[in-house]
């Protein structure tokens, strides 16, 4: 199942994700961002023949700290090529200290050929 939909070579809309994690059986809670110093979205080709090397790896904006909001502005190399994409979160945390979202599995992004 597909998470964003982009097509090629657009810049908008901004990708908006609220960063979750789930407590041992309970449900989904926002991770507070606060301490926080930076969150980065990770895009790699899905099922590319080199699965440590990343697309790109940019800084998104943290847009609700206690409320784990990022938002990340596409920039026109991010999407020029078509196809499906995994796509994850790291947070640093202090140097040394990082998490991903999702903790299991990716998120999807498919970028649509473009007909103009």
């Amino acid at each position: 199942m597909t998470d964003f939909f982009m097509k090629q070579n657009d810049t908008q809309p901004t990708l908006v994700a609220v960063l979750t994690e789930t407590p041992s059986g309970g449900k989904a809670e926002a991770i507070d961002l606060t301490a926080a110093e930076k969150v980065y979205l990770i895009v790699r080709e899905k099922g590319a023949s080199d699965p440590t090397e990343p697309k790109f790896k940019k800084e998104c904006s943290i847009t609700s700290a206690e409320g784990g909001e990022v938002a990340y502005e596409w920039d026109a190399e991010d999407t020029d090529t078509s196809g499906e994409f995994n796509f994850e979160f790291e947070i640093v945390w202090a140097p040394g200290e990082t998490e991903t979202v999702p903790r299991q599995g990716y998120y999807l992004l498919d970028v649509e050929d473009d007909l103009g």
